[in-house]
C-alpha cells in the first residue's frame, strides 16, 4: 500500500499510528499551517518551547523527505506503466476500428479497466502533491518562527555595530517573517519588538537624513532614504523634512502678519496685494523642491509635493483663519479665487500623476481655511448687504435726525443706491456661485429680506417727508402750496419714479436670476416666486404715490374745506358790498382752484413726462368728488345762494371741459341748481341716467337744503 510506504520514517513502525494521523491532517482540503502549528505547540511545556520548535521542524523535514520519495516512486511507477498502457490502448483502438461491429462488446471491459488504473494513479499523485505542498508550507512557516526567535538575540549586536543598512535589511526580513505567523500566540509580542527596532533605527538616521536633504547632500540623503525605505519608514522622514523645508515660506507670511495686523489702516488692501505675490512664491518653491525631490527620491514625487503644501497650510492655519475671517466678502472671495488658482496650477504642473486621494488632499489643504465660512456664507452675504444699506448716506442721515427735508441730494442718493443695491445683490449671487455654490438658493431666498429692509428705509424717509411737506389734513389755506413749488414737485415726482422703478428693477433682477439658473445646476430648483410684492416692497411705491396725489390735491382740498360754513349760501338779497355773491362770478376759492387745475399740465410738464396724465385725472376726479361732498355739507341754501352755487358749478364744469373730462356729479349738480324746484320730479330719471350712483341723493339733498333756508 502506497500510504503505508509514506508512513515509515525515523522512529520505526512503533510510531506508525502517530505519523498516519499527522499525514491525514496535511491531506485536508482547507489545511491551515498556522492553525496546525499552534495546536502542536500548545500541547508542549512553555519552558521547552525553543527545543520543541526545533524538534517539530526536524520532524517535518523528515516527513517531507519521505513524502517526496514516495511521490517520486509513484510517478516513476506510473510512468513505467504508461508506455504499456498506451501501446495496449493503441492496439485496442486499431483492432476496434477493424472489428468495431463484432468485438466492441468484448473489448469494452478491458478499456474501462485500463482507464480506471490511469485514474487511480492520477488521483494518488494529486493527493501526494497536495500533502507535499502543505508540508512545505508548515516547514516554511515554522522556519520563519525559528528565525524570528533566534534573530531577536542577534539584533542587539547589530545595533551595537551601528551598520544602519544591515540593521534595516534584518528588520525587513523580520517584517516578512512576521507576516507568516500572523495569528500565532506570540505574534503581538514579536510585532511590538520589531516596531521598537524600526523606531530605534529611524531615530538613528532621521536627523542626519533631514539635514542631508535640507543641505542638498544628495548622496548622503539617498543612503539614509534607502535604509528607511527598507523598513517602510519613508513617510515619517518626509513629514520631518517638509516641516523644516516650509519654514522659509511660512516666515514670509508671519513677517507680513507682524507688520500688518488685522484692523490696521488699509490692512485688507495690503493683504489682498500680498496674497498673489505669496502664491507665486509658493509655486516657485514647490517647483524647485520637486526637481530636487525627483533627483533624490528617484520616483514620482506627487505625494511629497502634496505633503509639502499640506505642511505649509498646517503651519499657517491660525494666521489664515484670522486674516480670511476678517475680510469683507469681496476680499474673501478674491482670496478664495487665489487659492483655487494656486491649486489648479499645482495639479496641472506638479502632480499630474497624482492619485485621486492625493488630489483630494491638496484641494482640502488649499480650501480648508474657507470651509467653515462656506457653510454660513448666505448669512455672511446678508449681513454684508445690510451693512452696505446702513452705510448709504440717506440712511445714516435718517438715523441721526428726526426730521428730513426734500432736496436734490436726498432724492439722488435714494435713486443711486436703489440701482447700486440691485447690482450688489447680483454680485452677491455671483460670489456665492464661486465660493459656496451649494448654498446659492438659500442666499436667493435670503435676499428678499435685504430688499425689504432697503424698501423699509426709503419708506421711513417718505413718512418723514410727508411731515416735512406739511401734507397734514386740516391745515389753513396757504399762500403757496408745495405743488406750486416746481423744485419740490419735481423732487417728489422723482422720488415716486425711484420707488415705482424699484419694483421694475426687482423684476429684472428676478429675470436675471432665472437666466443664471439655466447655466448653473446649483440653481435648478429655484422657487417660482422669489420676491414678494407684499410688505414693504409693495407698500413703498403705494406710499410715495399717495404722497404725490396728496401733494397735488392739497391746494384743492385746502380751498374747498371752508365752503360749507360760508355765509353766501344763506344770502337773501344782493348788496353793492357783495356784488360777487350775485351769481355772476365764481367765488375766489372756486376761481383759484380752477386756475390751479388749469396750470397743472404746464407745471407737471416741466418736471415729468406728460404722456402719463394719470396724476391730473386723479386730481380732477378728486376735486369734483370733494366739491360735491362739501356742497352736501352746506346746512341750507337760499335762492341767492343757489344762484351762486350754480355759477361756481358751471365754472368747474367748464374747467373740466378744458381737459375734455365729463364729471357726472357736477353735471347733475349744475342741473339741480339751474332748474326750478317745481320741475325736479320730472328730471329725476334723466339725472339718474347721468349719475346712477348719486343722482337721487343729490336730488333729495338739494331739495332739503332749499326748504330749510330761512
Amino acid at each position: 500500500d502506497l500510504k503505508l510506504q509514506f508512513l515509515y520514517f525515523i522512529g520505526g513502525r512503533r510510531d506508525m499510528s502517530v505519523q498516519g494521523t499527522m499525514l491525514q491532517a496535511f491531506q485536508e482540503e482547507n489545511f491551515d499551517p498556522r492553525e496546525w502549528i499552534n495546536e502542536e505547540l500548545q500541547a508542549l511545556d512553555p519552558s521547552t518551547l525553543g527545543s520543541a520548535v526545533h524538534g517539530l521542524s526536524l520532524k517535518l523535514q523528515v516527513l517531507g523527505n519521505e513524502v517526496n520519495a514516495g511521490f517520486e516512486d509513484q510517478i516513476i511507477q506510473t510512468l513505467a506503466k504508461l508506455p504499456m498502457g498506451l501501446i495496449d490502448l493503441e492496439r485496442i483502438e486499431k483492432e476496434s476500428v477493424q472489428l468495431a461491429g463484432s468485438l466492441s462488446n468484448i473489448l469494452a471491459p478491458e478499456v474501462i479497466e485500463k482507464q480506471q488504473v490511469a485514474d487511480e494513479a492520477t488521483h494518488r499523485i494529486s493527493q501526494l502533491h497536495e500533502t507535499k505542498t502543505n508540508l512545505d508550507m508548515c516547514q516554511s512557516t515554522l522556519s520563519k518562527t525559528v528565525y524570528l526567535r533566534d534573530n531577536v538575540h542577534l539584533m542587539k549586536k547589530a545595533f551595537e555595530k551601528g551598520d544602519t543598512s544591515h540593521i534595516a535589511s534584518e528588520i525587513a526580513k523580520m517584517q516578512q517573517a512576521l507576516e507568516a505567523i500572523r495569528g500565532f500566540e506570540h505574534y503581538d509580542e514579536m510585532s511590538k519588538t520589531i516596531i521598537g527596532y524600526e523606531a530605534r533605527l529611524q531615530e538613528m538616521v532621521e536627523v542626519e537624513c533631514v539635514e542631508a536633504l535640507l543641505s542638498r547632500d544628495t548622496l548622503k540623503a539617498q543612503q539614509h532614504l534607502a535604509t528607511l525605505r527598507k523598513i517602510n519608514r519613508l513617510n515619517e522622514i518626509v513629514v520631518q523634512y517638509t516641516k523644516k523645508a516650509v519654514q522659509p515660506i511660512v516666515s514670509q507670511w508671519k513677517d507680513f502678519a507682524t507688520a500688518n495686523q488685522v484692523g490696521s489702516d488699509n490692512w485688507e488692501e495690503t493683504f489682498l496685494a500680498f496674497l498673489p505675490n505669496f502664491n507665486t512664491k509658493v509655486e516657485q518653491d514647490i517647483g524647485k523642491s520637486k526637481k530636487y525631490y525627483t533627483e533624490v527620491f528617484q520616483e514620482d514625487c506627487s505625494k511629497i509635493v502634496v505633503e509639502w503644501y499640506m505642511m505649509m497650510q498646517r503651519e499657517l492655519a491660525h494666521q489664515q483663519s484670522k486674516y480670511y475671517g476678517s475680510l469683507t466678502l469681496p476680499g474673501l472671495v478674491k482670496a478664495y479665487q487665489g487659492a483655487m488658482q494656486l491649486t489648479t496650477f499645482l495639479k496641472e504642473n506638479h502632480i499630474k500623476n497624482g492619485s485621486p486621494d492625493q488630489l483630494e488632499m491638496l484641494q482640502g489643504a488649499a480650501l480648508g481655511p474657507f470651509t467653515h465660512l462656506q457653510s454660513t456664507y448666505p448669512d455672511l452675504e446678508v449681513s454684508y448687504l445690510l451693512g452696505r444699506i446702513a452705510s448709504f448716506r440717506f440712511v445714516t442721515e435718517l438715523a441721526s435726525s428726526s426730521t428730513i427735508t426734500i432736496n436734490p441730494t436726498l432724492v439722488a442718493d435714494i435713486t443711486d443706491t436703489t440701482t447700486q443695491l440691485i447690482h450688489e445683490c447680483q454680485t452677491s449671487i455671483e460670489r456665492c456661485l464661486l465660493f459656496s455654490p451649494s448654498n446659492v438658493l438659500v442666499l436667493v431666498r435670503s435676499l428678499n429680506s435685504v430688499l425689504t429692509s432697503f424698501s423699509g428705509k426709503i419708506l421711513d424717509v417718505v413718512k418723514k417727508l410727508r411731515v416735512a411737506l406739511q401734507l397734514v389734513p386740516g391745515k389753513e389755506v396757504k399762500e403757496k402750496y408745495a405743488a406750486e413749488d416746481p423744485v419740490k414737485l419735481k423732487l417728489t415726482l422723482q422720488l415716486y419714479s425711484t420707488a415705482s422703478g424699484m419694483d421694475d428693477k426687482v423684476k429684472l433682477f428676478e429675470v436675471w436670476l432665472r437666466e443664471l439658473a439655466g447655466k448653473h445646476s446649483a440653481m435648478k430648483d429655484m422657487e417660482e416666486e422669489l420676491f414678494s410684492s407684499e410688505g414693504d416692497l409693495g407698500a413703498l411705491s403705494k406710499e410715495v404715490e399717495t404722497i404725490v396725489f396728496d401733494l397735488l390735491f392739497e391746494a384743492v382740498e385746502s380751498r374747498f374745506r371752508p365752503l360749507p360754513g360760508l355765509d353766501v349760501w344763506a344770502q337773501q338779497t344782493s348788496s353793492p358790498s357783495s356784488i360777487h355773491f350775485q351769481g355772476s362770478m365764481p367765488m375766489d376759492a372756486i376761481r383759484q382752484t380752477g386756475e390751479y387745475l388749469l396750470s397743472l399740465p404746464e407745471a407737471l410738464g416741466q418736471v415729468c413726462d406728460m404722456e402719463d396724465d394719470h396724476w391730473i385725472m386723479h386730481v380732477l376726479n378728486k376735486a369734483a368728488e370733494h366739491f360735491t361732498d362739501q356742497v352736501l355739507s352746506i346746512p341750507h341754501i337760499s335762492e341767492e345762494g343757489m344762484r351762486q352755487l350754480a355759477t361756481d358749478v358751471e365754472y368747474l364744469v367748464n374747467v373740466m371741459g378744458a381737459f375734455d373730462v365729463d364729471m357726472p356729479n357736477l353735471r347733475v349738480l349744475l342741473t339741480l341748481t339751474t332748474t326750478p324746484e317745481s320741475e325736479y320730479s320730472s328730471i329725476l330719471d334723466d339725472l339718474k341716467a347721468i349719475y346712477p350712483e348719486g343722482a337721487e341723493k343729490l336730488h333729495s339733498e338739494i331739495i332739503a337744503k332749499k326748504r330749510c333756508a330761512p
